[in-house]
C-alpha cells in the first residue's frame, strides 16, 4: 500500500478511514485534499501508525503538505520502505524514526530542520538520504557508518574539517 497527497480526503479525516479502511480497495493510495491549503491540518494524525494494522504499507508520500510535525506513531508503519516529507515546515523528527527499520528512501529535502534525531543512524538499510534546502548545522556522528548509504544530499551551513589528509563526507561507493 502507497500513502501519498490526492485529492480527495483532507487529514482530518484520517480517524474515519481507520474506522472503515473497507472503503479504499488495497494497494490504494490514501487520499488527502487541499495539500498546501490552509484547511489542511499542520500535522500527521497521532494515530498514523494505526493505518498499518494488516495492511503492508510501504511508501508514505506527503509532499509539499504544510506539515509542521509527524507523531512518534509513524514508527508503527514497520513494512515502511518510502518516506517523503519533502517540502514541508518541519522542524524536528521524532527519535522514533530510528525505529522503521525496513526504511530505504528518505526524503526532507526543503524544510526547516536544523539537526536529525541521533537515531537515524539506526536506519541500516537507508540507500538514500535528502536533505537539501534545510538550516542542518550538523549530521549525525554514526551516519558514515551506515552500509547501505549511497547517496546523501544536504546543504549543511558549515563543512567540518575531514579528520584526516583526504577524508571526504562522499557516499559514493
Amino acid at each position: 500500500m502507497i500513502l501519498r497527497p490526492r485529492d480527495a480526503l483532507a487529514l482530518d479525516d484520517w480517524a474515519a478511514l481507520l474506522r472503515d479502511r473497507g472503503s479504499l480497495p488495497a494497494g490504494a493510495p490514501l487520499p488527502l485534499r487541499g495539500i498546501g491549503s490552509s484547511e489542511i491540518p499542520t500535522r500527521l494524525p497521532d494515530d498514523v501508525g494505526a493505518y498499518a494494522e494488516g495492511d503492508a504499507v510501504v511508501a508514505l508520500s506527503a509532499r509539499r503538505a504544510g506539515l509542521e510535525s509527524v507523531p512518534g506513531s509513524l514508527a508503527e508503519l514497520a513494512d515502511l520502505e518510502s518516506l517523503d516529507l519533502t517540502g514541508n515546515r518541519l522542524t524536528s523528527l521524532p527519535s522514533s524514526i530510528g525505529g522503521i527499520t525496513r526504511l530505504r528512501r528518505l526524503h526532507l529535502d526543503g524544510n526547516q530542520l536544523a539537526s536529525l534525531p541521533e537515531e537515524v543512524v539506526a536506519l541500516a538499510r537507508l540507500e538514500e538520504l535528502h536533505l537539501d534546502g534545510n538550516p542542518l548545522a550538523r549530521l549525525p556522528d554514526g551516519l558514515g557508518r551506515l552500509q547501505a548509504l549511497r547517496t546523501l544530499s544536504d546543504a549543511l551551513r558549515s563543512r567540518p574539517s575531514p579528520r584526516r589528509p583526504g577524508a571526504s563526507r562522499s557516499c559514493a561507493r
